[in-house]
């Protein structure tokens, strides 16, 4: 019987009934044997600790790095009053403070919503964003020349610096399991302490550069990232 007539009279020939369940149990095999992410891998416990031994060598020298750079980055006006910031700019007690706490309105009101952000862009492209704008409003910041423009220069700073924790810890957690994240966090986090030793070290050095007509306050001020 044809195919049409199978059709016309709405039964099926013997072959095509074997044709359907041999279909269906092909099926039910690809489906069996699918593979999920909720699956458990099995890696041989040499091979992970290769794996992360290189993942801690190629990631946590930078995360720590740019976590210090953020640090130094929070205490480098202080260092740059003391070379000449505040003479220069005309800054009072009061103004002075004013502009260390536009720095964090931005810096706090920003940090939730880039964790909500980073769901929709990869952190891969959203962490290198942050950092160039970081990077280019912190040169900026070296040529302001009125304490509106250091107003305008500590707010824009503070909203690119929002974002980068939570953007660090994203891009973390794309690399480690959720037992291996504490020890890194903590690394990174060791980062603090350190910028204290070494921003006043810094800053003294950069500090005897003079250059272009502008004060030594104004190296401090380019340092990071």
């Amino acid at each position: 019987m044809t195919t049409t007539e199978e059709k016309k009279d709405g039964t099926l020939s013997p072959q095509h009934i074997s044709d359907v369940e041999e279909d269906k149990t092909t099926v039910a095999d690809i489906e069996e044997d699918k593979t999920t992410f909720s699956e458990p891998i099995d890696i041989s416990p040499a091979l992970d600790k290769r794996i992360t031994r290189k993942l801690d060598i190629r990631l946590m020298p930078w995360l720590f790095g740019l976590w210090l750079l953020a640090f130094i980055d929070r205490s480098n006006i202080g260092n740059a009053r003391i070379d000449g910031l505040a003479e220069d700019l005309k800054l009072d007690a009061n103004k002075f403070n004013i502009a260390l706490a536009v720095f964090y309105v931005p810096y706090i009101c920003y940090d939730v919503p880039s964790n909500l952000v980073i769901k929709y862009f990869r952190a891969g492209f959203y962490l290198p964003s942050l950092l160039i704008a970081w990077g280019v409003v912190s040169m900026c910041t070296g040529f302001v020349k009125s304490y509106t423009g250091l107003l305008v220069a500590r707010f824009f700073l503070g909203l690119a610096e929002g974002g980068l924790l939570g953007g660090m810890l994203v891009y973390l957690s794309m690399f480690y399991r959720r037992h291996q994240m504490m020890f890194r966090i903590t690394l990174f986090y060791c980062a603090a302490p350190l910028s204290g030793a070494f921003g006043g070290l810094l800053a003294t050095g950069l500090a005897q550069i003079h250059s272009g007509g502008y004060n030594g306050w104004v190296s401090p001020m380019h340092l990071p990232p």
